[in-house]
């Protein structure tokens, strides 16, 4: 499986900047996160992420 052509650019320029990034997704269901994780530079930008699809673990866990 292959990232968009999309997130391996924006996973190149996070790189190249030494910036990361992490998610909190809830329509996606952790696809932005599992993207960014088939990049040749997952290893050095992605913190990780949290799926947050139902209400309860909204409110309760991220305090939305």
């Amino acid at each position: 499986m292959m990232p968009s052509k999309i997130v391996a650019k924006c996973a190149k320029i996070l790189a190249d900047k030494k910036w990361n990034i992490a998610f909190a997704e809830s329509a996606t269901a952790g696809r932005m996160c599992a993207e960014f994780s088939l990049t040749n530079e997952s290893g050095k930008i992605l913190r990780g992420g949290i799926n947050c699809y139902e209400v309860f673990v909204k409110k309760q866990f991220m305090q939305v």
